[in-house]
């Protein structure tokens, strides 16, 4: 909220259970908040033009972001480090003992508003995982925002002779813009090794794809001063929509503060629209407007975010066995049917649990699902990228071995027999180890297959195996591939 005197301004994650000092003192978490508010306060102050206050005013909202995103900041300690680090800077830049309090109490108790009231709607679930974050976030900031106003307008009466009215909205309005814009890009902040990777495959397509949205709101940005007028500050806001629904949440939060942060030092300086650095009402009213049109977007890409999870979800449980994790029937025959279509070798193994009715009937069917889970999960560790395992039914289950050779296959089908004997724990405290009948075709090229008649010929060898005592890898007598 403030810089100096003469240019103060009113201005990521769960939050911790010690709050307040409660449980042990986290002082190496207090060194960080009083490195983060110094440098944010620093930063501040650098952006105020001459005799007015400061443009934006990062501070407030980097130390709401460090208890919101760091638990043990959240505490008395860190809360005291902050609150040094506020007045030490004023005091270091020559604001007298009475300003730097009126004005730093504002900066306090806008922060602690917020969390506490991002708690009462989040609890301990971190911004990117509370449902309706962006409203979340609207209404913790408008809280202490409000509170910050009510600190601001008796400061503004006291310092610069002003309504107790104009005191209340412009330090509400400033501070709720800069939350704004600089939080959702404080609490979203990820690695990005994904977007590079994914860049890697096609970069030329993918850069171009990537590129166009950040494109159109740089062409929003010269339309904007270019024609001037009240509708300007609107012009960005289709090009921001493409970047919501094309870019991360971070990615389009880091877009959106960006954008805000030059319609911010526009207003501050009187070059956006002509509104005069001294008409604070004006001032005010446009700093809402930024700072709507900088979480709009994000909210859109966290809306966004949440449909594609659970798009995914559907899709993943439309094509996997709930129990194992596994292909389903459908998805399995669907995904070999694509992968024999390539021409590589191929084994076909088709897999049965031995004796798996007397797990059933001597220890429930519990036992019979952790044994279903514990058998899918021990052949899953033994599989290569490109190999696809399915459950066709029961205790039925298929895997195609992609790229391998008759001698290959032969090898990782015995591997996988030996995989799946780990003991397993029961809840009655049995152990059990398991064993599994294998039919083995492997395939090296030839007339094109189906699935199912590669699944059928390896269905007859798996019940060979079974006939021959179980626990056994049964292949094709005197034929070294598949017919």
């Amino acid at each position: 909220m403030t810089g100096n005197v003469a240019s103060a301004s009113p201005g990521a994650g769960t939050p911790d259970h010690r709050l307040l000092g409660f449980g042990r003192p986290n002082w190496q978490a207090a060194a960080i908040v009083a490195l983060c508010v110094t440098a944010s306060c620093l930063t501040g102050i650098i952006t105020r033009p001459p005799g007015f206050l400061a443009a934006l005013w990062p501070a407030n909202a980097v130390l709401l972001a460090l208890f919101m995103r760091l638990p043990s900041s959240a505490s008395l300690p860190g809360i005291l480090a902050a609150a040094a680090s506020y007045v030490l800077v004023d005091l270091y830049l020559g604001s007298s003992v009475a300003h730097t309090a009126l004005l730093n109490a504002g900066n306090m108790v806008s922060v602690l508003a917020s969390f506490f009231a991002w708690k009462a709607f989040a609890g301990d679930r971190s911004f990117l995982e509370a449902p309706n974050a962006a409203l979340g976030l609207i209404v913790a900031c408008g809280v202490g925002s409000a509170a910050a106003g009510l600190v601001g307008a008796p400061t503004d009466h006291i310092l610069f002779d002003g309504s107790y009215w104009r005191g209340w909205t412009y330090w509400f309005a400033t501070e709720f813009s800069n939350y704004m814009i600089f939080l959702p890009v404080l609490l979203t902040a990820r690695p990005t090794r994904e977007a590079f990777a994914s860049l890697r495959s096609h970069p030329i397509r993918q850069a171009c794809g990537h590129t166009a949205p950040a494109l159109a709101v740089a062409l929003s940005v010269v339309l904007s001063i270019a024609f001037e007028g009240p509708g300007a500050l609107a012009f960005p806001i289709p090009a921001l929509l493409w970047a919501a629904l094309t870019y991360t949440v971070s990615a389009t939060a880091l877009l959106a503060m960006l954008l805000s942060l030059w319609f911010g030092f526009s207003v501050s300086s009187g070059d956006f629209l002509g509104i005069a650095p001294t008409d604070q009402k004006a001032q005010a009213s446009l700093r809402l407007g930024i700072s709507l049109i900088a979480l709009f977007p994000v909210a859109l890409s966290l809306v966004m975010r949440d449909r594609n999870e659970l798009l995914a979800r559907l899709r993943h449980s439309a094509t996997h066995d709930a129990l194992t994790g596994v292909l389903n029937a459908e998805a399995f025959r669907s995904a070999a049917r694509a992968a024999m279509r390539t021409g590589r070798p191929f084994a076909f193994l088709a897999l049965d649990i031995d004796h798996f009715k007397q797990i059933n009937d001597d220890h429930g069917h519990a036992a019979g699902d952790l044994a279903l889970a514990t058998f899918a999960e021990a052949i899953g560790r033994e599989l290569g990228p490109d190999d696809l395992f399915g459950r066709l039914g029961g205790e039925e289950f298929a895997l195609l071995a992609a790229g391998r050779t008759r001698e290959q296959a032969d090898a990782f089908a015995e591997k996988i027999r030996e995989a799946i004997k780990a003991p397993v724990s029961f809840a009655d405290g049995v152990v059990l180890t398991m064993t599994v009948s294998i039919g083995l075709v492997a395939w090296q090229g030839g007339p094109t297959l189906s699935p199912d008649d590669v699944l059928r010929e390896a269905d007859l060898l798996l019940y060979q195996a079974k006939r021959n005592g179980r626990d056994r890898v049964e292949t094709p007598p005197n034929a070294p591939e598949a017919r």
